[in-house]
């Protein structure tokens, strides 16, 4: 009964409009965290000796090479990725009629 009431309540939640601005803090603090990893990913490997830098990235290109998988991105991502398209569209025309 308990997992009834949650998915009901997830639902409901489902249904109602996305919020403009939680979605704009959401977008601006996925951002800034990739801002950060690319910073952090460049301070790592300045300081990395030649060596070190040459024997991994042999084993990088070992690794992906040998499974292509993760370029395709995942069908999660797809879906999400049209939806907001279709929420952008739909919101243009509405902005336009």
């Amino acid at each position: 009964m308990v997992a009834q009431m949650n998915l009901s309540n997830e639902r409901n939640t489902m249904n109602q409009p996305l919020n403009d601005r939680v979605v704009k803090e959401w977008l601006s603090g996925q951002k800034a965290a990739a801002n950060r990893n690319a910073l952090d990913r460049a301070r790592y490997l300045l300081h990395l000796t030649t060596e070190v830098a040459l024997k991994t990235y042999l084993e990088l290109q070992r690794e992906f090479n040998s499974d292509l998988s993760w370029l395709s991105p995942s069908p999660l991502l797809v879906a999400m990725r049209r939806a907001l398209i279709r929420i952008a569209e739909q919101k243009e025309n509405h902005e336009h009629s």
